[in-house]
């Protein structure tokens, strides 16, 4: 094994943890995205909970912060 074939290689262990922090951040998007639909189908004359709603954005949007930032972690 070259010396230089050793610092290209990504290491295991940020890989692993990389993938595992992306698929968390899907799992926010989808559990926002569902908490977001059980607000407005739950909705009733006075519109949506504003807790479950808010708590759905919140949701999401942490979950698409995580995969954009290792989106562009993985980029460079």
């Amino acid at each position: 094994m070259r010396q230089n074939d050793r610092c290209c290689r990504p290491h295991p262990l940020k890989s692993a943890l990389r993938t595992t922090l992306y698929y968390t951040g899907r799992l926010f998007q989808l559990i926002g995205m569902w908490l977001l639909l059980v607000a407005l189908v739950t909705a009733g004359p006075l519109g949506p909970s504003p807790r479950t709603f808010g708590l759905g954005v919140v949701a999401f949007g942490v979950g698409w912060g995580l995969t954009r930032v290792l989106l562009r972690w993985r980029r460079e």
